[in-house]
Parts: C-alpha cells; sequence; structure tokens
C-alpha cells in the first residue's frame, strides 16, 4: 500500500502514514527499511496490519536528485606555489602596459634593475623601440657625416658616427637587464645571457638560444624572482642572476 507521512517518529513517540485508503497508520523507525529517514510529506510503500504500517519503503520518486553542477560556473583552482598539473590551465591574464611605457621604463627606473621578472610584451615593446631609435639615430649619422664631408672634403670628415656610439653604450646595461628579468619569468638563471658568448665559437648559436627564451610565456606560478607580472599579484623582487 502507499501513503503519505503525516508525523515522523519522536522520541519513541510513534510517526504516523496517512494511507491512500484514508486510514492512518501508526510507525517505528525499525520498521523503515534501508536506513532511510522519514519526514512529513515522504511518500511510501508499506504493508498495513490493523493500525500499525510495516515494512516501509521510501517512494523513490520521493529521493531528491542530484543537484546539477554547470561545470563552466566551476573556477580553477591554483596552488599559491609549486608547480600546477600539467593540464590545468593557465589564470587569466593582466592587462599590459602600453609598448612605449615599457620602453621609457627600460630607460629609466628599470635602467639597471637585474631583479624581478619581465613578461612577453614588456621586452618586445623595449626592443621594439629601442631598434626604430636605433636605426633613427644611425640615419642621422649618416646625414651628419655626409655634411661634414661636402664641408671639409670626403677623407677629412670628422664625424663618425658618434650618436649611435654613445646611443649604443648607454644602452647596453638595460639592454641586458630586461633579457635577465625576461629569463627569470621562465624561471631560468640570469646567467644564461652569457650564452651569447657562444656566438664566438658557433655563430649566432646563443643569440638564437635567446631568442628562443624571448618568444616563450612566462610560468604563472610565483619563483624565486618574484610573482607573475602578467598572471600574478604585485612585483615581489627576490634574486638578481640566481
Amino acid at each position: 500500500m502507499k501513503g503519505t507521512v503525516e508525523r515522523q517518529e519522536l522520541a519513541g513517540d510513534p510517526g504516523q502514514i496517512r494511507g491512500d485508503d484514508g486510514k492512518l497508520y501508526h510507525f517505528m523507525a525499525a520498521q523503515v527499511r534501508n536506513g532511510a529517514v522519514l519526514t512529513a510529506g515522504d511518500r511510501v510503500d508499506f504493508i498495513g496490519l490493523g493500525e500499525d504500517a510495516r515494512d516501509i519503503h521510501l517512494d523513490a520518486r520521493t529521493v531528491p536528485p542530484p543537484a546539477e553542477v554547470d561545470i563552466g560556473q566551476v573556477k580553477p583552482v591554483y596552488p599559491a606555489q609549486g608547480v600546477p598539473p600539467a593540464y590545468a590551465p593557465k589564470p587569466p591574464a593582466r592587462d599590459a602596459g602600453s609598448l612605449w611605457t615599457y620602453f621609457m621604463e627600460g630607460l629609466t627606473k628599470k635602467y639597471a634593475q637585474f631583479t624581478g621578472r619581465a613578461r612577453r610584451s614588456e621586452y618586445w615593446g623595449y626592443t621594439l623601440f629601442w631598434w626604430i631609435a636605433t636605426i633613427g639615430i644611425l640615419i642621422l649619422d649618416s646625414i651628419l657625416l655626409g655634411l661634414t664631408s661636402a664641408m671639409v672634403g670626403p677623407g677629412e670628415a670628422f664625424w663618425y658616427f658618434y650618436l649611435t656610439i654613445i646611443w649604443q653604450l648607454g644602452t647596453l646595461i638595460p639592454n641586458i637587464a630586461i633579457v635577465v628579468r625576461r629569463l627569470h619569468d621562465l624561471n631560468l638563471s640570469g646567467w644564461m645571457y652569457l650564452l651569447k658568448l657562444g656566438d664566438g665559437i658557433i655563430p649566432w648559436a646563443g643569440s638564437i638560444a635567446i631568442l628562443i627564451c624571448m618568444l616563450i610565456d612566462g610560468k604563472p606560478e610565483k619563483n624565486v624572482h618574484g610573482t607573475s607580472p602578467k598572471y600574478g599579484q604585485g612585483d615581489d623582487v627576490i634574486s638578481v642572476f640566481s
């Protein structure tokens, strides 16, 4: 027989089931099968013996289905430290600054900063405008060389690309510093910059190796050089070339 629980058993006081036949049946928890706990409103199957309900089974249709989880709403959790699983997606990237801003910072407040990390956009922003400036200075030097040659004769020119030499020497330190910070972003040692010395043994070998590193996205997790400038929060600075 089927019925509806009107009152559950409380402190030894029998519960009550209103059968579909209209009669009221009493029950104790011991008569409920499969360890189910009955509450008012539950639909049940039972055997009625006089005024007692026996062999009570909770109607499966009254058991609520498990809640559905929208996978799209579940945000991935990233460990504070350590390497995340290879299959885990990277956290959202922070907005990058303008390429011009990166260039100016590289020549000013980060002129000799060999600590911390640099994201790809910082390196390539600096490098782009450095080359634009270099080409512009070369053109200006060529014009000055031509003017002096015209004034005093081809063999007597007194201008020999001085602006280019000054520019190259003046930007040598920030050029090295930004490569070191970019290597730090990959959790690599800044001393890898010395691979460029390998160009004298195998032409371009060291420079190509460094170029490949500059193209690789940084690690999202914090490393010994600080938090990620692209994915992290803050600008922790811990080590220099290590």
